[in-house]
């Protein structure tokens, strides 16, 4: 199987397969397997969500064509809690409204749902800000930036909330307004609620705008719980050494991370800029190329934050 002519290579080794299961065979199985697929189960065994039985609850409603294959069987006692709010719309013509503080459930972004939805707000019945903040993840989605702005400023009109105005945020990100982001992301934590991802993204806007005192303070003012996120940690630890303050880095490599994706050099990186700082104020180095060289050399990181797919 092993030579420097490809095709005697892969002739070779489908020759050798073909011995052992000839290819006739698999032929066989797949078309006797393939009529296994589209049979309705005799038996259930497991569920997944609702979704698929909405699906089918809206295709019927609208009267068109059910195209999906009669052998997946998405049945209506799967619609659960994510799924009622949408039902709802689709039975009773409206999205129903909740308190802001709340979570504003899962979004839709299909045009037929955007179409009920629009027509619900329309009528009056879904008048309220949640259909208004869904119509603007809708738009968005759709591409329309405009329309999803006019949208979340309709729900802020109708009842001031932190969702709308993080959304609002990352328009103004994306359009390069750095102020107008970092006071709605602050806006957004005030008005609530203050929940640990909005807190990173106030975080990583702050850090990002190299507002490293600011961010500290931030997360001075979080609460305990929200503080402890890894990956607001892991913000504190920059912010840290941007600042000079290395002693607040005491102990921090010597925790486990959960959060660190495998190719994720933020903690190498925090690593490399620890000992740079302290090698520069011990010996009055510039923080040069050669410096960054010579720390690579003589302080490898602990191979427990070391997730590079290739050293740097």
């Amino acid at each position: 199987m092993h030579s420097s002519d490809w095709n005697e290579a892969w002739q070779s080794a489908e020759s050798a397969l073909n011995e052992i299961l000839p290819q006739a065979h698999l032929d066989n199985l797949h078309e006797e397997l393939d009529k296994v697929t589209m049979r309705i189960p005799a038996e259930v065994l497991a569920v997944g969500s609702g979704w698929g039985a909405l699906e089918r609850l809206r295709i019927a409603a609208h009267g068109q064509a059910d195209r999906i294959p009669t052998e997946l069987v998405f049945d209506k006692s799967t619609i659960g809690a994510d799924q009622l709010p949408w039902l709802n719309l689709l039975e009773n013509g409206f999205l129903p409204e909740r308190d802001p503080s709340q979570d504003p459930g899962q979004y839709m972004v299909q045009p037929e749902w955007r179409e009920l939805l629009e027509r619900s707000i329309s009528s009056g019945r879904g008048d309220h800000w949640l259909s208004w903040l869904h119509l603007g993840v809708m738009r968005m989605e759709a591409r329309d930036a405009e329309g999803a702005r006019a949208a979340w400023e309709e729900s802020l009109r109708r009842n001031r909330n932190g969702w709308a105005l993080r959304n609002l945020a990352v328009l103004e990100n994306r359009a390069g307004n750095t102020e107008a982001w970092l006071n709605l992301l602050r806006e957004a934590w005030e008005v609530g609620p203050r929940i640990s991802h909005l807190a990173v993204e106030c975080c990583q806007a702050l850090a990002n705008s190299e507002r490293y005192d600011e961010m500290l303070r931030f997360v001075e003012s979080l609460p305990e719980d929200i503080r402890n996120n890894e990956r607001i940690r892991i913000l504190a630890a920059k912010a840290s050494i941007e600042v000079g303050d290395l002693d607040a880095l005491d102990g921090f490599f010597d925790q486990e991370f959960a959060t660190i994706r495998e190719g994720e050099v933020t903690l190498t990186d925090l690593w490399f800029a620890m000992h740079e700082r302290k090698l520069a104020a011990e010996e009055g180095l510039p923080i040069d190329d050669e410096l960054k060289s010579r720390v690579r050399r003589e302080f490898p990181p602990p191979r427990h934050i070391d997730f590079r797919m290739r050293e740097s």
